[in-house]
């Protein structure tokens, strides 16, 4: 919807000149984004193994142990925790957010501001959080896109938000 709505109030400009590297584009950034968060995973995996080898290897009991009065073992399962959701949080959300490059698109300028988005939800933190509770709310809401998108597309043309809410108002109102 978003990708819709850009593409109406803006004039884009394409990057690529063809649909087949777009596709192209897809997938190779959704991979990066899943071997990124992968990457991450092993890495803490790791260094909670081998912390946790060193520990058992001095003789440090890390249950008991504190460091500046935090708890060891609680750095140990905040770390098992993150691994937890990292790796939920890399399914849900770049396998259900991110496009699989087989998606029909109207245009190459739609294409071009679908990778952009790709981008963001394969390597900015924030992006994929916010994509998320987007994603959620309006899954959990059962919100009608027929009035979502036209206060989106004022929002995003006008950038003025409380004139947005008027016109959210009114629709909502109106239905």
């Amino acid at each position: 919807m978003m990708i819709d709505i850009i593409v109406d109030v803006d004039d884009i400009e394409t990057k690529l000149e063809k649909e087949g590297e777009y596709r192209d584009e897809f997938i190779r950034v959704k991979e990066s984004g899943k071997n990124k968060l992968s990457f991450g995973e092993y890495t803490l995996s790791l260094s909670i193994g081998i912390l946790l080898i060193i520990t058992q290897a001095l003789s440090i009991l890390p249950f008991g142990t504190t460091i500046r009065g935090i708890p060891f073992s609680l750095g140990i399962e905040v770390g098992l925790v993150l691994i937890a959701v990292s790796i939920t949080y890399r399914i849900m959300i770049i396998e259900h957010l991110c496009y699989s490059g087989d998606e029909q698109f109207d245009s190459l300028e739609k294409m071009d501001v679908a990778l952009s988005y790709q981008k963001s939800i394969a390597n900015v933190g924030i992006a994929q959080f916010l994509s998320f509770l987007v994603y959620f709310g309006m899954y959990i809401s059962d919100v009608d896109t027929d009035i979502l998108k036209p206060i989106l597309k004022r929002y995003y043309r006008d950038d003025d938000y409380i004139d947005a809410m008027r016109f959210a108002i009114e629709q909502i109102k109106r239905r």
